[in-house]
Order: C-alpha cells, then structure tokens, then sequence
C-alpha cells in the first residue's frame, strides 16, 4: 500500500521559531523547549506507524494528521490517524510514552509511571472519543449513510506497559493495528459506504484538511515586542548579526549568511497573525538605515497603508528553496 506523506507538525516549526526569535536568557526558553520534545517525540512515534500501516488492505483510505473544523462552532479537531473502510471509519490517537500507562476512565485521565515517578496526563481515551464525536457530526454533513465510527487509542512505544480496563479492547500497542483493523472488518460485515460515497469523503477530507497551528504567544504568555529583536546568530548563539554589504555577518563568530532577514520574517509570520507596522519589523534589523530595511522587508510582505502583512506561503518557499543549496 501506498501511505500518505506524512506532514510534521506545525506547532513544531512554530516552537523552533520561538526558540529562535527569544533571548538565551529568556525565562520561558526551559517550558518551551520541553513541550518541543514533547512533541518531537509524538511525531516519532507517528512515524513508526509506517510498517503497520503497510500491511493495511488496499482498499482502505488512510489519512494522517488531518485537522478539520466542526459545521456548527467551526471549532477544529486533529485526528493523528484517520483510516476509512466501506464498513467503519476508525480514529486513533497516537501516544508515544514510555513507562507504564494507567488509564483511569473513571477520572478521565493517564497515569504514566517512569523511574518511579508518576505524571498525570489527559486522557486520550477521552480524546479519541470526542476526535469521533466531531467526525461524526462531519460525517452527516457529506454522506446520509449511518457509517460506525470507531475510536481508539495506540501506543507507539512498544517498550510501554499498558493497564486498562479488560473491557477496552480499543487501547492497544500499535503494533497490534493490523490484526485489530482485521477483526473490524469481521465484526462489520456489511458495507455502509458505497464506492461513491467513500470517493466523495475522501475528497471532502483533502478538501477540507488545514494547517493546525496554534496561538504560542498567548500559550506561553509572551507578549510581541519581545520577538522584535536583533538577530542573533544561530550558529554560535551569542553574536548579534550586523549587515556587511549584502549580507549578515555575526558580530562573535563571524558566521556569514544572505538570507538571515526571510529566516527571521518566516519566524514571525508563523507566530504573529496581525498586520506590522514598519517601525515594529525594523527592529530585527540592527544598526543599517531605514531605507536599506525596507528594500528587506518589502519582496515579503503586503502593504496595506502603513502596515505590513508577512506572506507566510512566500517566505516558506524560500526558506525551503535556501535549505536545499
């Protein structure tokens, strides 16, 4: 079977911008470096879906990381892995944790135990349960068929130890996926979907997929201004970068790039939503004149009376385009 690409999260690129566009010394660097591990780890637990996946029939469409918005609030839910069957559509939330899992339903939340320490989490039953609840409700909006659809909840690390309830067949380690969508397909044995229908779901879920990003400034209490500063050099982390001709040059370790300001403006246009003023965009350029700053700053944004709008999609082209030579 062909898999689906699947995306790394943007809440990742989100938090390394972060990291990048605050001081070293800044007293939040420590909480957002661990909710980026947190979330590194997450997605490599994802991608050890990948073996799993491949033993999966052929006739089955098989969605990762999707995010999709509720008709009625247009409140929006991300579904780790979403995989539609003619007879069943099955949600599971992908955990990749180590240790030993407790689900307690009854309070509605995990409790891992690792080296003698307990942690509590959210629960993903809980998640998972409410991921279907609102896919449901997407469900009815495109085809009128009655289609079960399954919550469950996978364990990526196949080293974990996982106690729940012997009633919850739905909490597994992820190796077990094959056998599971199997024993689905036995359970269903009627087709509730027709090929069309499935067709028309499918492309209603490539359609309507969008890009989950979330709000940090406001996660991690931060307020703006405190991203409008000098670029640092990212190499030696101590330098700030001055402008030399026509490039960037570390004032510590004499790092040299061209394109040190779309690195910077991509920063900010994943992690600030509103139009800039010129003045606010400036400030990470030090030392060179405003007439110089703006010839940077204008290829990457649009101007609407005296303020600036950062093009995302423009800037992200970039600094792909610049990681690639």
């Amino acid at each position: 079977m062909a898999l689906p690409e699947l995306k790394r999260p943007l809440i990742i690129d989100q938090l390394e911008a972060l990291l990048r566009r605050l001081p070293p010394q800044h007293p939040k660097r420590s909480d957002i470096t661990d909710h980026l591990r947190r979330f590194n780890i997450g997605f490599a637990g994802e991608q050890s879906l990948d073996v799993q996946l491949s033993l999966l029939p052929d006739d089955l469409h098989i969605f990762r990381q999707i995010t999709l918005q509720t008709s009625s609030t247009r409140e929006t839910f991300q579904i780790d892995l979403l995989i539609i069957s003619p007879r069943f559509v099955f949600i599971g939330e992908v955990k990749n944790m180590a240790g030993t899992l407790r689900f307690d339903l009854h309070h509605g939340q995990l409790v891992r135990t690792l080296d003698g320490v307990e942690d509590i989490f959210r629960c993903p039953v809980r998640q998972s349960e409410r991921q279907a609840h609102h896919f449901t409700s997407w469900l009815a909006n495109h085809v009128p068929a009655n289609v079960p659809v399954l919550p469950y909840v996978l364990i990526a690390n196949y080293q974990s130890k996982i106690e729940a309830p012997l009633d919850r067949s739905n909490i597994f380690h992820a190796a077990n996926l094959p056998s599971v969508i199997v024993k689905l397909h036995e359970n269903h044995k009627k087709n509730t979907l027709t090929k069309k229908e499935m067709e028309k779901v499918v492309r209603g879920i490539k359609e309507a997929d969008m890009e989950a990003g979330a709000d940090l400034l406001r996660r991690f209490h931060i307020h703006e201004t405190e991203l409008m500063n000098a670029m640092t050099c990212q190499t030696c982390e101590k330098g700030v970068l001055l402008r030399k001709k026509h490039s960037w040059v570390c004032s510590s370790c004499r790092y040299r790039s061209t394109q040190a300001h779309v690195e910077a403006l991509h920063d900010l246009s994943m992690l600030i939503r509103r139009p800039l003023k010129r003045a606010e965009l400036e400030r990470l350029f030090s030392g060179i004149p405003r007439r110089s700053s703006l010839r940077l700053i204008r290829p990457w944004t649009f101007r609407e009376g005296y303020m600036y709008t950062l093009e995302k999609n423009k800037l992200t082209e970039a600094v792909k385009n610049q990681s690639k030579t």
